[in-house]
């Protein structure tokens, strides 16, 4: 029986030290992709195919690890190294395959209407913009007594009507019609305008305002001439009389 040789007995320190980062850093990515996995695929509905492929990702992995291991304790050839490093670089394709699906926009924003909110349809809110936004009729949707109608007028938006028929015997027709009275709302009084009158300007000769204190100096000074011209009158009588 031929010797059974091993990768454990072959590889120097140096490549035992990087054999175990490289494989570590494995397994850590592998653990990563697969907690991602688990959380968008079994959070979101519609979406637990993601949870599956997690684990599928991970039980290759662990598939993986386990030849490896069984390589370094001399229970296989050295000569299965090549597929196990086959097998390992599958790993990581894998790991990265799922989480560009996982991320990507795997299908319209739109279609979240459906996995989110049952009975929900997608309308668009703005024709120019192309923004849409998701739905759900009001009771009188797909109803035979009622129609239903969209008034941008006031903000209302849709709006239940009665199905109106009227039969005409004549034409043997049958006429159906909705009406919707909408009160316009009453426009505030608009207040008169306020004119503000602008005093002309001061002129440089005009002459300032009395104030209290001139008046009063003012008078004073009247009484004042007064009393001095009835002392001269009476000084110039005594003199006549001598």
């Amino acid at each position: 029986m031929d010797e059974v040789n091993s990768l454990h007995y072959d590889e120097t320190p140096k490549a035992k030290f990087i054999r175990y980062i490289i494989w570590g850093m494995i397994g850590i990515f592998t653990i990563t992709v697969t907690i991602i996995s688990l959380v968008h695929g079994f959070g979101d509905a519609g979406q637990q195919g993601h949870a599956f492929l997690g684990i599928a990702c991970f039980c290759f992995t662990l598939t993986t690890f386990f030849l490896q291991f069984k390589i370094t304790t001399g229970d296989l050839s050295d000569a299965a190294r090549i597929p196990v490093y086959l097998q390992l670089a599958i790993t990581v394709f894998f790991g990265v395959s799922i989480l560009i699906t996982v991320y990507s926009n795997w299908h319209p924003p739109e279609l979240d209407c459906y996995y989110d909110t049952p009975n929900t349809f997608v309308r668009s809110s703005d024709p120019g913009s192309g923004t849409s936004e998701c739905w759900k009729p009001p009771s009188c949707f797909k109803s035979s007594s009622s129609c239903l109608m969209y008034l941008s007028a006031g903000g209302i938006g849709d709006q239940c009507a009665t199905n109106k028929p009227v039969q005409n015997e004549t034409a043997h027709t049958t006429t159906y019609t909705c009406s919707y009275v909408y009160h316009n709302p009453t426009p505030k009084p608009t207040p008169p305008p306020v004119t503000t009158t602008t005093p002309p300007p001061a002129s440089a000769n005009a002459i300032p305002p009395k104030s209290a204190n001139n008046i009063n100096a003012y008078e004073k000074s009247q009484s004042d001439s007064e009393l001095l011209g009835y002392l001269n009158e009476y000084y110039a009588n005594y003199q006549k009389e001598d």
